[in-house]
């Protein structure tokens, strides 16, 4: 375990928290250089493997596919237009931290060759049975099988221990005209950093995630790796779960999701209430993105 920042190394780190979420005791400490927050385990190689061993981590999606509950947000839409653009049948494509593969299978087509890494056994399992190359080990960990032409790691970069390290070895990933996507959670996120809601902090902090970037700090990570970046944000979170965790010191059963979606009745024709608010939180998400303050943060990269 160590506090020393894992981007500039600087020790003089300040305190922020004891406890993770799930109550477990770990230590939050944020560098005022980089800023950028980061738990005491990043460096712990054996503790963050042990996390995805046997069934303890399988990732789920924020709505089960037979809900009848539109999302605001649909992340995997917006991935897909991301990445469109730098997809066709000539070039090959590597998901880092793939999940259960719902977006290898949505850019399968688009791509010659479609590829991921998994840690999860069960999901690793599902794959393969379905006809995928999965990759069971850390990508510094495997001598990497060729050169990709892009490279996506949604939700995957905060998990990661000794993450320049990580960067270092993804390189061997690359090729100079290589495209690559990250997206972490946004530590601008107004309900981290700009309300002082405890229950939020409890929740929002977690034994899986060890970093928590800015806009800056991932600049600054990638930069000193060998990359360059754009950046941008994107709101995740409607307005009405915020206020449901500034009112109520909790959230929404899911936080993409407007409680506006199923109004019980417009009060007055000329007061279209469901209408109003959807258009509020159309604004809201607005002055979030446009001041870098989205809930998700994504990074498209290149090697300098």
């Amino acid at each position: 375990m160590s506090k020393q920042c894992p981007i500039c190394s600087n020790s003089d780190v300040i305190f922020v928290q004891d406890e993770v979420h799930g109550g477990i005791k770990t230590n939050v400490f944020r560098c005022l250089d980089c800023d950028f927050d980061f738990l005491e385990t990043w460096d712990n190689v054996e503790y963050v493997k042990s996390l995805y061993e046997g069934d303890k981590y399988v990732f789920g999606h924020n709505v089960s596919e037979d809900s009848n509950l539109q999302l605001k947000y649909d992340e995997y839409k917006i991935r897909y237009e991301w990445l469109k653009p730098y997809l066709d049948n000539s070039k090959t494509f590597l998901e880092i931290g793939c999940g259960d593969g719902k977006f290898l299978k949505m850019v399968r087509d688009d791509v010659s060759l479609a590829e991921g890494v998994e840690l999860s056994p069960p999901q690793v399992e599902k794959l393969r049975a379905e006809g995928f190359t999965c990759y069971d080990v850390m990508v510094n960990e495997m001598e990497a099988p060729r050169q990709y032409d892009v490279v996506s790691m949604f939700a995957v970069l905060e998990h990661v221990p000794n993450v320049s390290e990580f960067l270092t070895s993804l390189k061997n990933y690359l090729h100079k005209d290589s495209q690559i996507f990250f997206e972490v959670p946004n530590l601008n996120d107004p309900l981290v950093s700009g309300v002082d809601i405890q229950e939020f902090r409890n929740f929002y902090y977690r034994p899986i995630h060890l970093y928590y970037f800015t806009p800056k700090s991932l600049e600054i990570l990638l930069n000193q790796a060998g990359f360059e970046c754009t950046l941008h944000t994107s709101q995740q979170a409607s307005i009405t779960n915020h206020f449901h965790w500034m009112h109520n010191r909790t959230g929404q059963p899911n936080a993409n999701y407007m409680t506006s979606v199923h109004p019980p009745v417009n009060v007055f024709e000329k007061l279209p209430m469901a209408e109003i608010l959807e258009k509020v939180d159309d604004y809201y998400r607005q002055l979030l993105e446009e001041n870098m303050m989205g809930d998700l943060l994504a990074a498209q990269a290149k090697l300098i």
